[in-house]
């Protein structure tokens, strides 16, 4: 059964080097405590943010934020038998998770000011006739993908156009953000095909098409 949260330690002036990474983990892992990351895969989220790739020493499963961020710092490594180095990784990991949150939130803040952005991709979604609401989750994206837009509460297509938009001056972001990316931005239709039930030269979503991505 997860542990009550803890309040995190408040740093003082004359803290050991592992002293200062216990204080930050402990106001990371109670800033995680119930959030919509809990319960995502830690390689996932350092895939997300651009950071390095998630190590640790031995394999376990169930390997989510919500396994560490109940354990104080010196549990990581007692307990979950983390090294200093994973240890510190993951405290990077959960740090740049919250930074890139709110780095989206701020962006999101100018969507009410962005008519221009707006209206471009909605006339994406009329130039070929597309269910603005369809949902993501039957989308054929990657699973890195997927648990992002959970995360975020990206629902919909148009959610998911907006998002991605708001992800475009990220120099880190590859794959399959990029690639929808530039199938938003281009009109492309057969890029289009790849992610969602769209049929080349016909308007709308297609049942035959959303099936083949089960």
């Amino acid at each position: 059964m997860p542990l009550m949260k803890k309040d995190p330690i408040v740093q003082g002036d004359a803290l050991s080097p592992v002293e200062k990474l216990a204080a930050r983990w402990d106001k990371a892992a109670y800033r995680a405590q119930g959030s919509p990351f809990e319960d995502l895969s830690v390689s996932a989220l350092a895939r997300n943010t651009g950071t390095k790739a998630w190590s640790r020493p031995g394999s376990v499963k169930g390997d989510t934020i919500a396994r560490y961020i109940y354990l104080s710092f010196e549990e990581l490594i007692e307990i979950e038998k983390l090294d200093m180095k994973s240890a510190t990784q993951l405290l990077e990991i959960c740090e740049a998770t919250f930074l890139f949150e709110e780095e989206c939130n701020e962006l999101g803040s100018f969507d009410g000011i962005d008519k221009q952005a707006y209206h471009q991709r909605m006339r994406f979604v009329e130039e070929f006739g597309l269910y603005q609401d369809y949902p993501v989750a039957l989308a054929n994206l990657d699973f890195d993908l997927r648990e992002l837009c959970a995360a975020e509460e990206v629902i919909t297509f148009v959610d998911l156009m907006e998002f991605i938009d708001r992800l475009s001056d990220k120099a880190w972001i590859g794959g399959s953000y990029r690639n929808l990316q530039n199938v938003f931005a281009h009109g492309d239709e057969k890029g289009l095909t790849q992610y969602f039930p769209y049929r080349l030269g016909h308007r709308g979503f297609h049942l035959p098409e959303a099936l083949s991505f089960i």
